[in-house]
């Protein structure tokens, strides 16, 4: 619970700043995904099929990239607990009917692993694709006035 209240003002205040466009692959991916969000998820559409199928693919890559980060640091019990935390996220698409609590639910464990993980070892994933996956638990959870800056923060890809 400690690491997603910290993890909830880092957000607030990355909400606010803008994932840097740069040059390399990744990032490109990562400023697609946050373009797909700010279309089909932000403004009162975050359970929609469409935005449940950007999220799962966002969070497949987010947790393979950082899974491959670990095992190259020969971190394999922590590449395994991430896999278990984060597997229910990328599987939205996949479940009809899917409520906002158990949306909720799967994103903030498999945060809170990341989190614990990086914290653990120091090893980090990267940064703004992070930020797609935690950001949007606010929205989840009904939180107004934090859902209201995860969205503002998406304006800038509409």
């Amino acid at each position: 619970m400690k690491s997603i209240v910290m993890l909830g003002l880092m957000v607030i205040y990355m909400a606010a700043l803008p994932v840097q466009a740069q040059t390399s692959r990744a990032d490109k991916e990562i400023i697609g995904y946050a373009k797909s969000m700010a279309k089909y998820c932000s403004q009162g559409q975050w359970e929609s099929m469409r935005c449940l199928s950007i999220m799962s693919d966002s969070n497949k890559v987010l947790a393979a990239n950082y899974m491959a980060l670990l095992e190259r640091s020969e971190l394999l019990d922590a590449k395994e607990a991430v896999k278990n935390s984060c597997a229910a996220t990328t599987a939205f698409n996949e479940v009809k009917g899917v409520t906002k609590e158990a949306i909720a639910s799967a994103m903030t464990e498999c945060a809170n692993m990341i989190a614990d993980v990086s914290g653990r070892t120091n090893v980090t994933p990267n940064a703004n694709h992070f930020q797609l996956l935690f950001a949007p638990i606010f929205c989840y959870k009904e939180q107004a006035e934090q859902c209201a800056m995860v969205d503002q923060s998406f304006s800038q890809y509409r």
